[in-house]
């Protein structure tokens, strides 16, 4: 049987479905295959013929490679309230589970036992509560068990290669009844889940998923033990292979007429974890704690401080520039004095003013510094921009490359046109610079792709571009053939005349109008080299490249357990970009060139609008954190890209537009098994396939805790949950939750289901998913920030 349902975590895009098992077409093992042959025929004698032959279907026994272990929960060597929470383990394979048997039928061969420090028997040389032998060893041990021990009846089978040790684990026959499933239980605790995820979209920062549909299949194995008692547990996946005769919970425990005092098993897997009942590690409890702590103003900014100073001229403007996203940093002067200055770096908290400068003019970081008189000090956060994109050009080889590449190519260009051209050196000067003339101000052509075409409209619209073509070809064979003489300096006046003709021509080649063709080639030199150049100044990379210290200048903006919102500065970022293309300018040839390429960029540029910080355990221990946010109708996506990590418990977000609601979860292919209150299972949908899955508000399974085992010595409820019973009168977790959604009208009315009295493997797990909390930030009406909500369940 398959429930296929919305994920509790993320219904927009992905589907979660649960499979009572895998088919499996042959279990692991070995076989023999018989063959007999008979002839008999008209006076011919019956003559027979056997054959046989031995063969092992090969499959895991006696130990897991850590790649077959997709995931798990709780997390190794985690300290948390687990008492609502059963261990779970996602193997990579999903048939595994059914490839061998514990009963030589169909009952799956692996079960998740969840041990305390003093279930387990410790070594006494290593102490550890797992034993590592041969292989070899282990099954001789199995052929002659001592008295009183009980271990696995293994057939014989070849050797897996390469595969030489195995982990065992010693356990009291008394913890061995109390805590391991009976063989009935074992199928309700073993399932198939898929998680099958829509085509990826393309994010607007120009990246792109796989764009085609995926579906990921694991197969999931659940303990029904809730812990309770705080302290150490262990978690080991326990091979059942051998000992099916052994789990149905009888006692005293007795094997060939001999009562058992001790049980070895193979664990072929294992971690541990530590439970503390009064601490809050689960991931309700970090959004809600997130929530709490990111305070009622979200924006990324200092508190504004509090005192008498706040009436004075000079507060009032320190107010301004701190509700601006503003710190005091230390700044040194030009003549080497040392002062306090103001910085913001690119992610502000109000959107912007325009700049005390134009871009055309930034040459260096002096052209983009502020100055506010009145109060003596400076802003230095167009500056610092301006000098981060020049690090970043002397930090990247090959862009430093293309640029020197661009501006030498540039230099032959205009060298070419003009310098040939207009010198009177040769017998095509006056021509060609009547030519160059008519180049600088005719129209270039337009339109998309106009660029590249330059060469051919100066080739094709008139003499004026016949001539210049004629030059320049002429220039590139006599440069080919030999180089070109350098004039020698002449004394009179006619050289220096000449000398000042040279460079009132490359002055005007500089200041041609922007659509002229002679414009139009300098920014095909642009294009040329705009490949690596693109790459290396696109937004998203742009974005990467800002430290941190330059985005959050003060651990202040962003403390811990925060949201932080804020807009991005646009001016900011073109700002460091005139940095990166200044880099290495000597001429006024190569800011012009400089000023091509910057506008070349910008017009180019994909920005997000407007991002989020999160600094929060919650991005630390779930690293496959969702993060999905729409716009102000709650409609269209606004996610500029895939959410990044800056450090392991801080994500960076970015959007297209002001997001009406942002929404943190955990992901649909990390689900967690498990109680939804102290005694109580939130019931899911389970009888309208339209909202299969879903949650039944203020519907539940009470009374779960009154569902656990009675000690088998002791006559004690015990941690472990009674999944299933043979006998039907008896109470039992699996028939509790059929009752309860039988009560709310979600059991089947068809024919074939509506007698059945169990929960199938798949139905009883989507009942046990954990009810997610999820942390909303939602804009009120009135309001032009987001605000947190407190945390809401989600199915």
């Amino acid at each position: 049987m398959t429930l296929t349902a919305p994920s509790p975590l993320d219904a927009t895009d992905r589907r979660l479905l649960l499979q009572n098992e895998a088919s499996v077409a042959v279990q692991a093992g070995t076989y023999k295959v018989a063959v007999a042959t008979e002839v008999a025929g008209h006076g011919v004698s019956g003559a027979r013929r056997d054959a046989s032959h031995e063969l092992t279907v090969a499959g895991p026994r006696f130990a897991l490679e850590a790649a077959a272990v997709e995931s798990l929960y709780p997390p190794p060597g985690s300290s948390a309230d687990y008492r609502q929470t059963m261990a779970h383990l996602a193997l990579a394979e999903p048939s595994l589970p059914w490839q061998r048997s514990a009963d030589a039928g169909s009952t799956p061969w692996l079960a998740l036992v969840v041990l305390s420090a003093t279930d387990l028997r410790a070594d006494p040389v290593t102490g550890k509560t797992w034993v590592e032998c041969e292989i070899k060893d282990f099954l001789a041990e199995c052929a002659a068990p001592k008295d009183g021990v009980l271990l696995p009846t293994l057939g014989p089978e070849e050797l897996p290669k390469g595969v030489t040790l195995c982990r065992t684990v010693e356990m009291s026959a008394e913890v061995f009844t109390d805590v391991l499933p009976r063989l009935g239980e074992t199928a309700k605790l073993v399932f198939v889940r898929r998680v099958r995820e829509d085509a990826d979209r393309a994010w607007a920062d120009g990246t792109t998923g796989p764009g085609k549909a995926t579906e990921h299949a694991t197969s999931v194995v659940l303990s029904a033990r809730l812990p309770h008692t705080a302290g150490d547990y262990s978690a080991h996946l326990i091979s059942l292979e051998g000992m099916g005769a052994h789990l149905h919970g009888t006692w005293p425990l007795t094997h060939r007429n001999t009562t058992v005092r001790t049980v070895k098993m193979l664990s072929l897997y294992s971690w541990s974890f530590h439970h503390d009942p009064d601490a809050k590690g689960s991931f309700e409890d970090a959004v809600k704690e997130l929530a709490t702590r990111s305070g009622n103003d979200l924006l990324l900014r200092l508190p504004v401080p509090g005192g008498s100073h706040q009436d004075t001229t000079a507060g009032a403007a320190a107010r301004k520039r701190l509700s601006a996203g503003c710190v005091p940093v230390a700044h040194r002067l030009p003549t080497g004095e040392r002062t306090v200055a103001w910085y913001r770096g690119p992610f502000t908290p109000v959107l912007p003013a325009p700049p005390p400068f134009t871009a055309e003019k930034l040459t260096c970081e002096t052209n983009a510094l502020a100055y506010e008189p009145e109060h003596g000090m400076f802003d230095v956060s167009y500056s610092s921009a301006f000098a981060l994109g020049r690090f970043l050009t002397l930090a990247d080889p090959a862009l430093n490359q293309a640029l020197t590449l661009l501006r030498k190519d540039a230099l032959a260009t205009v060298h070419t046109a003009v310098v040939q051209g207009a010198a009177r050196h040769g017998p095509d000067g006056p021509a060609a610079r009547e030519a160059l003339a008519r180049a600088r101000t005719a129209p270039a052509p337009s339109g998309p792709g106009s660029s590249p075409r330059v060469a051919r409209h100066l080739r094709a619209t008139g003499s004026a571009r016949r001539d210049l073509e004629a030059l320049l070809a002429a220039r590139m064979t006599r440069a080919a053939s030999a180089p070109t003489p350098v004039p020698a300096l002449e004394a009179d006046g006619e050289a220096a005349q000449e000398r000042a003709d040279v460079r009132a021509e490359l002055r005007a080649v500089l200041r041609a109008p922007q659509g002229s063709a002679l414009a139009g080639f300098v920014s095909h030199v642009v294009d040329v080299h705009a490949a690596v150049i693109d790459d290396s100044l696109c937004a998203r990379k742009l974005l990467q490249a800002v430290p941190l210290d330059h985005l959050v200048p003060d651990p202040r903006l962003l403390p811990e357990e925060s949201i932080r919102l804020f807009a991005v500065d646009g001016t900011w970022l073109s700002t460091m970009v005139a940095g990166a293309v200044q880099m290495g300018q000597a001429t006024s040839l190569d800011h012009s060139v400089g000023q091509h390429l910057r506008r070349r960029l910008l017009s180019t540029f994909a920005l997000p609008k407007y991002g989020m910080l999160v600094r929060s355990r919650v991005v630390r221990d779930w690293p496959a954190l969702i993060i999905e946010a729409v716009d102000g109708t709650l409609a269209r996506p606004v996610l500029f890209s895939p959410p990044r990590r800056l450090a392991p418990d801080l994500l960076l977000a970015h959007f297209t537009a002001a997001p009406g609601r942002i929404v943190l979860r955990r992901p649909a292919e990390q689900p967690h098994y498990g109680l939804d209150g102290e005694d109580t299972v939130k019931l899911r949908n389970l009888a309208d396939a339209r909202h299969l899955g879903q949650t039944l508000h203020n519907h539940d399974c009470g009374g779960i805790l009154d569902l656990r085992r009675t000690g088998c010595a002791t006559g004690q409820p015990t941690e472990t949950l009674t999944v299933l019973t043979e006998d039907a009168t008896r109470k039992c977790l699996n028939r509790a939750l059929r009752n309860a959604l039988s009560d709310q009208g979600q059991w089947y009315t068809d024919e074939a289901n509506k007698n059945r009295q169990e929960l199938t493997a798949a139905e009883m797990g989507l009942q046990l998913l954990d009810t997610t909390a999820r942390l909303v930030l939602s804009r009120a009406d009135d309001a032009s920030d987001l605000d947190v909500s407190t945390t809401e369940a989600t199915s």
